[in-house]
């Protein structure tokens, strides 16, 4: 596994305890954002409301029979929830954290969802032949990709011609402008497991998939929806920040906040920072790749 995939399973490894306990980890299974809407005034229902977004986008029904993949699945949580509502569709996800696989696993028994199957593989090269999904999904997974044309490359490869390629993420929108700015988002990337220099970006994102193959290209801003949900991180992280602040000042040059689970805990704060200053916003990318196309 290369070095990066070594820090994201790492990563995540590292909070699902935290999820477990702030998230709605183990009811909801839930490791994104919330999405916020008319129909999703409480925490947990704008969780899942995420997971019917992610499922409308998709173009899902309750008869058509279709195989999806979920690119970065985490514990399995908006694919053993989809596969719950839509019977006649198989999900298999993928994820790159052993711990992950076993939590996804552990859960789909649980819920009974026959159409599912998680496999422990990287989106950047998976072992799936040309054309065999049907649509593909990848919810807050993407940023995690150093090579974001590769990643859409792979998924060009794995993807039926007519197929529908959904990003839902967040996306650095300007690069940092000024040193304190530059400082922010290496350790924002640093706190949630993300590759420096490889920022998603919407505009490289959109002309990588072009350059692909994919047309029919739609971005919607979910920024304001997802805002609550990123104002909640940042109340639960705050504490953390706080003392992650107060040992780099005692320690001064001594301080490695890689090795600090503080740090890890309070970078939602950084996430927040970059949102506020309009670096990042969050969006939903859909893409379907050209019938004609043959890999």
């Amino acid at each position: 596994m290369a070095e990066v995939e070594d820090v994201v399973a790492e990563y995540y490894d590292r909070i699902w305890s935290r999820f477990v306990l702030w998230w709605k980890g183990q009811k909801a299974l839930a490791l994104h954002y919330a999405l916020y809407d008319r129909g999703a005034r409480t925490f947990e229902k704008a969780l899942l409301n995420m997971n019917d977004y992610v499922g409308k986008l998709l173009g899902l029904t309750q008869t058509q029979k279709m195989h999806v993949l979920d690119a970065g699945c985490g514990v399995g949580g908006t694919s053993i929830y989809l596969a719950k509502r839509y019977a006649n569709v198989t999900f298999t996800g993928i994820t790159i954290a052993p711990s992950q696989l076993n939590l996804a696993k552990k859960f789909a028994r649980e819920r009974n969802t026959g159409n599912t199957d998680f496999l422990l593989q990287s989106y950047m090269e998976t072992d799936f032949p040309n054309h065999c999904f049907d649509s593909i999904f990848a919810l807050e997974s993407t940023v995690y990709a150093r090579n974001k044309r590769a990643f859409v490359k792979e998924m060009s490869r794995i993807l039926k011609p007519g197929g529908r390629f959904v990003v839902v993420d967040a996306f650095f929108s300007s690069s940092p402008n000024n040193a304190i700015m530059q400082k922010i988002h290496d350790l924002t990337c640093l706190g949630r497991g993300m590759p420096l220099q490889a920022d998603l970006n919407l505009q490289d994102f959109i002309s990588h998939l072009k350059n692909e193959g994919f047309t029919d290209i739609t971005v919607e801003n979910l920024t304001k929806n997802v805002a609550r949900s990123q104002l909640r991180s940042c109340i639960i992280a705050a504490p953390y920040f706080f003392v992650f602040i107060l040992k780099f000042i005692c320690k001064r040059g001594n301080y490695d906040p890689a090795t600090d689970p503080d740090f890890y805990a309070g970078s939602s704060i950084l996430c927040g920072i970059c949102g506020l200053s309009g670096a990042s916003k969050y969006y939903a990318v859909r893409a379907v790749k050209n019938r004609d196309m043959v890999v």
